[in-house]
């Protein structure tokens, strides 16, 4: 099942542009989206089709000549509970989140920057798959993810970013970072480079680290509870 929009020059919102109606949709199948932004256009992408519980989806965008994009994918599996009670694991099944994203730049000065944020409980586990291919010459790419993993929940983020033969002036980076809350949570992250050209400015770097007992115990002694501090943190964290 997939959605194809080309063309496209304004904000788009996933939830409300696809064309499906949802009433008929296993949410639990896999859902592709292919989206071709046009030269000389700039489209701002707010990805929420997670909290539509569409466990499995693919989404591949293709960037024309100076096209922009800027897409943000954030998602809360707590649904608003602060508490990180052990409550919330009652009737929770064994959820694997598979989210694929693939950007390719074939325009010359295409430019794409991706944001992703994460705030995995329960015994979600988030498989993220990302491709920032370079196609043509002086293209940008920019990928930033934050992850935060509390109870037993986990992370597999597997970031390519691959740049073919003969092209100039490239740049482009990768950033993962995920912070530990619960003891029994788990993260693997791998950024790879595939980079076949010599006019490139590439960085990757991936870090996971746990929550700092010493910024839980200034905001408890400012008077919030344990698990509110917890949550101030990740919000800080995501943002």
């Amino acid at each position: 099942m997939g959605l194809v929009v080309n063309n496209l020059k304004n904000n788009v919102n996933i939830l409300i542009n696809k064309d499906i109606e949802l009433k008929n949709l296993n949410l639990k199948d896999n859902l592709n989206i292919n989206l071709e932004i046009e030269k000389n256009s700039q489209v701002n992408i707010v990805d929420n089709i997670l909290e539509l519980n569409i466990f499995s989806n693919n989404l591949n965008i293709i960037l024309n000549e100076n096209s922009k994009i800027n897409y943000i994918l954030k998602t809360d599996c707590l649904h608003g509970c602060a508490y990180f009670c052990k409550s919330c694991l009652k009737n929770k099944e064994n959820i694997i989140i598979n989210k694929k994203l693939n950007i390719k730049l074939m325009g010359q000065n295409s430019r794409a920057s991706i944001k992703i944020a994460f705030n995995g409980a329960g015994k979600n586990v988030l498989n993220l798959e990302t491709i920032q291919e370079h196609l043509a010459a002086s293209t940008k790419s920019n990928l930033n993810v934050k992850i935060c993993l509390s109870q037993f929940a986990g992370l597999i983020s597997n970031n390519i970013i691959k740049v073919a033969k003969n092209l100039k002036q490239i740049e482009s980076f990768q950033s993962t970072k995920a912070l530990m809350f619960g003891c029994s949570s788990s993260a693997i992250c791998t950024p790879v480079l595939e980079i076949e050209s010599q006019d490139v400015i590439c960085k990757h770097g991936a870090a996971i680290s746990k929550i700092n007992p010493e910024q839980i115990f200034y905001l408890e002694s400012r008077g919030l509870d344990y698990c509110k501090a917890k949550d101030l943190l990740i919000n800080a964290f995501l943002e």
